[in-house]
């Protein structure tokens, strides 16, 4: 499985090491290796499905991949919108902390 963490609006972070996600809600932004093995952050988006990768995307998608791809899906997350400073102070740990 791809490496990743979850930053959330609480200040939780949950990892691909933490066993089964708990909390579904209040997604800040999603740190993963992509396939080239770089660094990648997904932010601002309505929902986050898991599959092999994390796939950002908004109810549409949440709903295609649902009626089309549902034994891929391992988890789905709901985005949250914060204060500027607030997303900015997050994005910021999720940017620095190693993976």
């Amino acid at each position: 499985m791809n490496k990743w963490r979850i930053h959330y609006d609480d200040g939780l972070i949950h990892s691909n090491n933490d066993g089964p996600i708990e909390y579904h809600h209040g997604v800040i932004c999603i740190v993963q290796i992509n396939g080239r093995n770089e660094r990648e952050i997904q932010q601002r988006r309505d929902y986050y499905i898991l599959t092999d990768v994390w796939i950002p995307c908004d109810v549409f998608g949440v709903l295609d991949h649902t009626m089309h791809k549902l034994n891929e899906i391992k988890a789905v997350v709901a985005g949250r919108t914060v204060s500027n400073p607030e997303f900015e102070r997050i994005y910021r740990e999720a940017k620095l902390t190693p993976l």
